[in-house]
């Protein structure tokens, strides 16, 4: 069943916002205020013709309320697909997939102390080995989140502990003082 034509620009918006009935609430507010202001300012250029006459040419161009409240539901499906975040990198190694599970921790309990430093141990490790260098390049592959989650674990050592062991650690030194 369709609706009588809006014979104002009040019963035009009525039948905006019943179109729109159960969409998100900023939603609803740009249809109405963008159809509005454009039904006024049509109106408004049309100074020697009744309002419902003016509404009735408005229907043909602007549309009418059901197809305007079509297209918006249309437009903000497009725009929360367009903003919606990519999908997580891809991991190209084991070490990179062993980075991406440090974002799992929320606090600094034992079990994310255990993660940190077994992170400590794979730089020292990788780094004898490989070189920091390496290293360096399987973290640069991960998405920014993972990466300061893993300088987080790289750098929990050196600000922690006894002021005696962080100057140790900061040096590299295990010699005694």
């Amino acid at each position: 069943m369709s609706r009588p034509a809006p014979r104002s620009i009040d019963q035009y918006l009525d039948q905006l916002r019943d179109a729109l009935r159960g969409e998100d609430p900023a939603l609803l507010q740009d249809a109405l205020y963008d159809a509005e202001e454009y039904l006024r300012a049509e109106v408004a250029q049309h100074p020697g013709k009744a309002e419902a006459d003016v509404l009735e040419i408005i229907a043909s161009t602007y549309g009418a309320p059901d197809e305007v409240a079509d297209a918006y539901r249309t437009t903000e499906k497009t725009v929360r697909a367009a903003l919606r975040p990519p999908p997580p990198k891809e991991h190209r190694s084991a070490l990179g997939r062993f980075f991406a599970f440090s974002t799992e921790f929320n606090t600094l309990d034992d079990n994310a102390r255990c993660y940190g430093q077994v992170i400590w141990s794979s730089l020292l490790n990788m780094g004898e080995v490989y070189g920091v260098e390496a290293y360096a390049n399987v973290i640069d592959k991960e998405s920014p989140a993972v990466q300061q989650r893993v300088r987080d674990f790289l750098y929990y050592p050196t600000l922690t502990g006894p002021e005696r062991e962080r100057s140790i650690r900061r040096r590299g030194s295990l010699t005694s003082e």
